[in-house]
């Protein structure tokens, strides 16, 4: 059976794919084909966005609490070492916390990098976009203290909850709470 060759003008029949000189089968996509592909891409793309979103607001909320009950935990930690007391102060007009010695007021340094242990969630990469909506402990002070055996300050009068604070970004939420007197932390 004799092969038809392609030459510009010839007319195949249906079906027929046109072969190229030496015998190759002509390929590619025609320009329909490549815009149907990109835009099935784009479809998808924007499909999986707003999870994505969502997925990288809970990260940076969930590092904010872990940030927080990090802080917490130091105090208390620091306070039995030491014998003194020592607490974390929540200021939501700034969006920081601080851990501090309370005989002195003063910032106490942080573990890991030797500077002032202060976190400004408005500059912190991993947490940025954060809020402190709300830090209550006791009778709405913003500060949480621990005695030199590591219980939470009495600030409150009732015996089974020292306080908590509530993080925002978007429209979720995290509450890390402490317990008295032991200063258990609990993040939901």
């Amino acid at each position: 059976m004799m092969r038809a060759s392609y030459s510009p003008g010839r007319r195949l029949c249906a079906g027929h794919v046109p072969e190229r000189e030496g015998g190759r089968a002509a390929s590619g996509f025609t320009l329909v084909e490549a815009v149907i592909v990109v835009l099935v891409v784009a479809i998808l793309v924007a499909a999986g966005v707003p999870q994505m979103v969502d997925a990288l607001n809970g990260m940076k909320l969930t590092a904010a609490a872990d940030e927080v009950v990090t802080a917490i935990r130091y105090a208390q930690s620091l306070s039995m070492k030491e014998g003194d007391v020592y607490g974390v102060e929540f200021d939501k007009v700034l969006n920081t916390f601080r851990c501090y010695q309370q005989a002195t007021g003063e910032t106490i340094l942080h573990p890991l990098d030797k500077k002032p242990y202060e976190i400004d969630l408005d500059t912190l990469g991993h947490v940025k976009g954060a809020l402190i909506e709300d830090a209550v402990f006791g009778a709405s002070v913003d500060y949480l203290e621990f005695d030199a055996e590591g219980e939470t300050a009495p600030l409150t009068t009732n015996p089974t909850t020292a306080g908590s604070v509530v993080l925002k970004r978007l429209d979720a939420v995290k509450s890390v709470s402490v317990s008295a007197p032991l200063g258990r932390t609990a993040v939901q």
